[in-house]
């Protein structure tokens, strides 16, 4: 019978050594699974806190770069615009200039086009518009989106003067 005992209290002991080991794996899955969740949650809240600061600084900084590129091409029109009263007897290009301006703004595309005697400088997603105003007595053509770009002043035969922005 002692025999039997110590089989016995092997065995028994053997399966409670078995439930303890269980309860183990399972304590280290749990454990894992809170850190791998936790770990996720962290990376999501880093994500949104970098493009939060990214926006604002896009909205900030673009601001003064687009006062800074009105300045530019307002700046390239008064060199080019030269209005006389001479009449001309074929349409004549009376003053160009070519200027860089930026690809993006912040990094965002932007597209600027005149409109009556300003220039609207728009981007899609994030909205930094702007409108540049000018205010010559002309007919205003053209758009760009950034590069190299054209200015010119055109006086035509019927009196009409005309400022033209083109990239090229």
């Amino acid at each position: 019978m002692g025999k039997n005992k110590t089989v016995m209290k092997g065995s028994h002991m053997s399966r409670c050594t078995k439930r303890r080991t269980f309860s183990l794996g399972q304590a280290e899955l749990v454990s894992h699974a809170i850190l791998v969740g936790f770990s996720m949650f962290l990376i999501f809240v880093i994500i949104t806190t970098f493009t939060n600061v990214k926006e604002d600084y896009q909205i900030f900084v673009g601001g003064s770069e687009i006062k800074e590129m009105c300045f530019v091409m307002r700046g390239a029109i008064e060199k080019v615009y030269n209005p006389t009263d001479y009449n001309f007897t074929t349409n004549t290009m009376l003053g160009s200039m070519q200027t860089r301006l930026p690809d993006r703004i912040t990094d965002i595309r932007y597209r600027a086009t005149f409109f009556n005697k300003s220039i609207i400088i728009e981007s899609p997603g994030i909205e930094f518009n702007d409108t540049c105003k000018i205010g010559f007595t002309a007919d205003y053509n053209g758009s760009t989106s950034g590069g190299l770009t054209r200015f010119s002043y055109t006086k035509f035969t019927n009196g009409t003067d005309v400022i033209e922005m083109v990239k090229l």
